[in-house]
């Protein structure tokens, strides 16, 4: 985990290092991070070895399916990247923190421009353990 105290605003941002989230089906690991800035309850970052295309267009997204049937989409809120192993960015609403914070996520969808993938955690950390870490 990092912490950092801004000591021009004195803004703090907390973030985790990177962990395993899953694997695709073709073999790919899928990493993952959490943050928490000034303005942004929280954001996961996912990262993927292997090429699925690029991140931040407008119509990616991550969608996160729980353990009581509920999903919930996220916008691929990155900057267009088409390297190999591109990074998305998702942002979440006060409401859907609470609800990360408080379900378990049984698959994960990443879209990017090539594909999708489904993925289950099978990570040291689950999303939840890892927003819990930067509140």
């Amino acid at each position: 985990d990092v912490d950092e105290i801004d000591e021009f605003n004195g803004y703090e941002t907390k973030r985790t290092v990177w962990y395993t989230f899953g694997e695709t089906r073709a073999g790919h690991t899928i990493r993952m991070k959490a943050h928490r800035m000034k303005n942004v309850n929280a954001s996961f970052v996912y990262n993927q070895t292997g090429d699925m295309g690029c991140a931040g267009g407008a119509d990616y997204y991550g969608q996160f399916k729980f353990s009581d049937g509920t999903i919930i989409k996220l916008k691929d809120e990155a900057s267009i990247d088409c390297d190999k192993n591109s990074s998305s960015i998702y942002f979440m609403t006060t409401e859907q923190l609470n609800y990360f914070l408080n379900k378990k996520i049984t698959k994960f969808r990443l879209s990017k421009t090539d594909s999708y993938s489904d993925i289950s955690p099978s990570g040291e950390y689950s999303p939840m353990d890892l927003l819990k870490a930067v509140q």
